[in-house]
């Protein structure tokens, strides 16, 4: 299952370059749970606040006190 998490990471990576959000939000996400990639606090923080910033509404709901 791991491999797929990989997979699907890099995919996640390739779309958040075109600026989609739901990727954005998705591998922020996967950085927090160390899913696919490595734990990085900092890029989790990063992709889910340029989903945020473009309407993403779970993301903006993370980030909101």
């Amino acid at each position: 299952m791991r491999q797929s998490y990989e997979k699907a990471a890099k995919w996640f990576e390739k779309s958040v370059e075109q600026g989609h959000k739901d990727a954005q939000f998705n591998l922020g996400s996967m950085y927090i749970i160390r899913q696919g990639v490595e734990k990085d606090h900092a890029e989790a923080t990063k992709g889910i606040r340029k989903a945020a910033k473009q309407g993403h509404k779970i993301a903006q709901k993370r980030l909101s006190p």
